[in-house]
Order: C-alpha cells, then structure tokens, then sequence
C-alpha cells in the first residue's frame, strides 16, 4: 500500500511536532500541513515561516474536515 496522503494535520507543534512537520514539509513539499497548539503564536509562526496553510487555531470541527 502507498503512503499518499494530501493533507495532514498535526495538533501541537512542540519539539516532536515541529520536527515532524518540518522533515514532512522539506520531503513531501505537495503535501498540505495543517496545525493547532495550545498557543495562538505557534500556529502564526509556523504560518509566517510558510510551514502550515493556516495562520490560526484549529477547532475540533476544523480539524475533522481536514480529512
């Protein structure tokens, strides 16, 4: 079976989310990376540095579109 996802969502962006995420954006560039944290500025910065498509947090709602 083939890993082929389009979207991935990642709910906290700390030291092993960030890293996670990173390594996925560097590796797979075509694939849409989403992400909510505890804080507000997380998100923001991983916006601003072009890491995840959104620039706020995700509400559970949101996130279980992302599917």
């Amino acid at each position: 079976m083939d890993f082929d996802p389009k979207k991935i969502v990642f709910v906290g962006l700390g030291l092993i989310g960030g890293s996670v995420a990173k390594a996925i954006h560097e590796t797979y560039p075509q694939i849409k990376l989403y992400a909510t944290a505890g804080h507000k500025e997380t998100v923001e910065a991983a916006h601003k540095d072009g890491l995840v498509e959104n620039d706020c947090l995700l509400t559970d709602e949101e996130i279980a579109q992302k599917k």
